[in-house]
């Protein structure tokens, strides 16, 4: 009878320990199997700048995605693609409705949690500020 009971208690201590210290860890070791794919995607994105320019991220025309190594169609395995300028994007990973995100972005070239910046480019010019606001009160 106190074996079971051990055992039971042991398990309810363990496995609260154990999932704190899972969510604690850094991204680059919980998303390995993302970032592996991502630095394949980066790699593909990379050679196809050499020759051309970046897409749009809302672009209907989808035939380089598949050239750089996208699964077209919907799934949350796949990062996101977002063009932030003309030489610089983000891959995003989104994990449910609330960041942090694993992203990737060009300029700094490195994966980390964080939330996405937000493209203005097409936005009115008093969205643009309050978004800038919104950005600087963020980071």
């Amino acid at each position: 009878m106190k074996r079971p009971f051990l055992l039971l208690i042991g398990l309810a201590v363990l496995l609260p320990c154990a999932l704190l210290i899972w969510v604690k860890l850094p991204a680059t070791i919980t998303g390995f199997n993302e970032i592996r794919k991502g630095n394949r995607i980066i790699k593909n994105v990379d050679e196809f700048m050499k020759n051309n320019k970046l897409p749009d991220s809302y672009s209907w025309d989808t035939t380089w995605l598949k050239k750089i190594g996208f699964k077209i169609g919907y799934t949350n395995e796949v990062p996101q693609y977002s063009k932030i300028s003309d030489s610089e994007y983000e891959l995003i990973y989104v994990y449910g409705l609330d960041g942090p995100y694993l992203i990737w972005n060009s300029r700094e070239r490195k994966w980390k949690e964080d939330f996405p910046i937000i493209d203005t480019s097409n936005a009115h010019p008093c969205a643009k500020e309050n978004v800038s606001h919104s950005n600087q009160k963020d980071r």
